[in-house]
């Protein structure tokens, strides 16, 4: 019992000492520090957090000790506040500059899509709680619950970690190696923070910079610099550099690259993605022309390229990932100069869609590929269309250049899930086909019935076509070697040629009111992305690929791709491309991802899963495959 006692002691002891910080804030502190410690750690208000801990040092009747507490949770708040964009500590003439932040934001967003969040299943929780989930063949001790929840602790504790970024600022000529700065906020991840300050203890120590714990690596080939702040550490390949971070940090209206105009510009994509790269090209341009100048052949791989991307009036190039409210994102964005001359760039631009070609495509189309081809030229190309100049005149070589460089305004091609019945050895044809918006119709008519009659007349057949009509549109039908037939038809300024009659039949359905793409609900999401200055725009329904695929692959594919057609019934994925004098933007999306309940559900109903059910005993749980 004297053992025992002493023992007690002794832990109580321990335990004072070591919980003597915590003790303070709960019971000797005034009520100023604990509102002020609830607003930092709770409510995350580090701005009325400061505010609060002022308060705490100002007052004169707290103890010198939660002063001390005050003082400390005062700086790290500080520097919570300026690191919020690490950007800030940049220089704001860095070459490049990649950052990843806020992981567990993301990652709950994901969570939240995928089905995969405690809340989402709150309705089925009764459901859930008795649902028997499913046994993996082979794998009797393994069972997957049919309603798969992330635990929130997980989201919560990825959450605390903040973020990392890099900046590549120069070019060591001599050295031949990229000068840069790095800065990891571990934020409140305790774990990376002690790992962290544990191994710097293995590296002798510098003198301090403003007063942190400094380390220096004095590596020949990459030394660098390391400070460890109260909340960051900052890593540079020179000393200079992590004083300069320093100075940004303690100094919020200092320039850094977070305020460099092309930077600034990006500020909403940049802060929703978790991963952002940007190039700051003037700056590049000016590093690489020095070092050009003692390198020939660069120098004239520089002009190269001034000459093909106009690099003296490139502004910045970036790349966004990361989540959005309906699913995965990303984006690509060029900017220039007004009075930019990239040929590699201008000769690959098209004019922004109207929209008259994706009003062609029927709604239920698994994939459309939409393009502007040539500006329309005025009101008058209205007035053209109906009009039957010269019936039909001879064509010429030249007139395909006309075609395509002056005449089409719009170009769309589709493919639906085909609608026909197998053909006699094979499967059926894809309801797939091509849709103009052209300004003279009657030119664009003699010059395709002249290449779609050839491949016949080239094989001698006299009769090179034949007709029929189809929604009160004259229809024409031309045969292929292999058999098969292309269909053409002109309405108004639209030429529409199809593989098949039944695509044909829709399309021209569509083009007198039907539904089409735009009002197709289930690609709503994706068309949503088609805005005024989108000039290329590629639309999908990942179900209904998948669907379109299963036709046509055989065994365990076909399998496969029936199970994607059923848990990716409303999946849309969109590529858009927006351009303008002045900046090119490339948008990828991919939305409405299926939950991963209906994934498993499917699985089990393709047999890959196998139905069981939990019995719960006194002494085990037993995983009992259904009959």
């Amino acid at each position: 019992m004297r053992s025992l006692r002493s023992l007690t002691t002794a832990a109580a002891l321990i335990a004072a000492i070591t919980l003597a910080p915590t003790a303070w804030a709960l019971t000797d502190s005034p009520q100023a520090f604990r509102d002020a410690y609830y607003l930092e750690t709770h409510d995350h208000d580090l701005a009325a957090a400061v505010a609060a801990y002022e308060r705490v040092i100002a007052s004169g009747d707290a103890s010198s000790a939660i002063v001390a507490e005050a003082k400390h949770r005062l700086a790290g708040c500080r520097e919570d506040l300026r690191a919020a964009d690490l950007a800030a500590l940049m220089p704001p003439d860095a070459i490049a500059y990649f950052e990843l932040k806020n992981p567990g934001d993301h990652l709950e967003q994901l969570v939240n899509l995928l089905g995969l969040r405690a809340g989402a299943q709150a309705a089925n929780a009764q459901a859930a709680a008795s649902d028997d989930g499913f046994a993996v063949p082979g794998e009797p001790a393994l069972i997957i619950p049919r309603h798969i929840v992330v635990s929130d602790a997980i989201i919560h504790e990825i959450k605390r970690f903040r973020g990392v970024a890099a900046a590549i600022t120069d070019i060591n000529f001599a050295a031949e190696r990229p000068e840069g700065i790095l800065v990891v906020h571990p934020g409140d991840v305790d774990l990376l923070r002690g790992a962290l300050e544990t191994a710097v203890q293995f590296v002798r120590p510098a003198e301090p910079i403003r007063g942190y714990r400094t380390i220096e690596i004095p590596d020949s080939e990459c030394p660098g610099t390391i400070v460890f702040t109260q909340r960051l550490m900052i890593a540079g390949t020179q000393r200079s550099l992590v004083e300069a971070a320093l100075d940004r940090l303690q100094n919020a209206s200092a320039p850094s690259l977070a305020t460099a105009p092309a930077l600034a510009a990006q500020q909403a994509t940049r802060h929703s993605a978790f991963a952002y790269a940007f190039v700051n090209a003037p700056e590049g341009l000016k590093r690489a022309q020095q070092m050009a100048a003692h390198d020939p052949e660069m120098l004239q791989g520089l002009a190269i390229g001034q000459a093909f991307f106009d690099l003296a009036h490139l502004h910045s190039l970036s790349l966004a990932l990361g989540t959005a409210p309906d699913g995965l994102a990303a984006e690509f964005t060029m900017t220039m100069a007004e009075e930019q001359s990239m040929i590699a760039y201008n000769l690959l631009r098209t004019p922004p869609l109207r929209g008259q070609a994706l009003a062609v495509v029927p709604s239920g189309a698994a994939v459309a590929l939409a393009l502007g081809v040539n500006p329309g030229d005025s009101a008058d190309d209205a007035a053209r269309v109906d009009q039957k100049t010269q019936a039909m005149r001879a064509v010429t070589g030249m007139d395909l250049g006309r075609e395509i460089f002056a005449n089409i305004r719009e170009v769309a091609v589709f493919v639906m899930p085909a609608s026909s019945a197998p053909r006699a050895g094979g499967p059926p044809l894809p309801d797939a086909a091509l849709v103009t918006v052209v300004g003279d119709s009657a030119k664009s008519e003699a010059l395709w019935i002249f290449l779609l009659s050839l491949p016949s007349r080239v094989q001698g057949n006299t009769e090179p076509e034949s007709t029929t009509e189809i929604a009160g549109v004259e229809v024409r039908a031309y045969p292929l070697p292999n058999g098969m037939n292309v269909y053409f038809a002109r309405s108004g300024a639209n030429i529409i040629i199809g593989a098949t009659p039944e695509v044909m039949k829709t399309s021209l359905a569509t083009l007198q009111g039907g539904p089409n793409v735009l009002t197709d609900e289930a690609m709503r999401s994706a068309t949503g992305r088609v805005g005024p200055d989108t000039s290329v725009a590629l639309l999908a329904h990942v179900g209904r690929i998948a669907q379109l695929a299963a036709g046509y692959a055989r065994g365990e594919e076909a399998a496969g791709f029936s199970l994607l057609s059923r848990t990716a019934s409303e999946t849309t994925a969109s590529i858009t491309v927006d351009e303008s004098n002045a900046r090119l933007h490339v948008a990828a999306r991919l939305a409405n991802l299926p939950k991963v309940e209906r994934i498993l559900q499917a699985l089990a109903d393709a047999g890959v899963l196998a139905p069981a059910r939990i019995q719960l005993s006194q002494s085990r749980e037993e995983v009992i495959p259904a009959q």
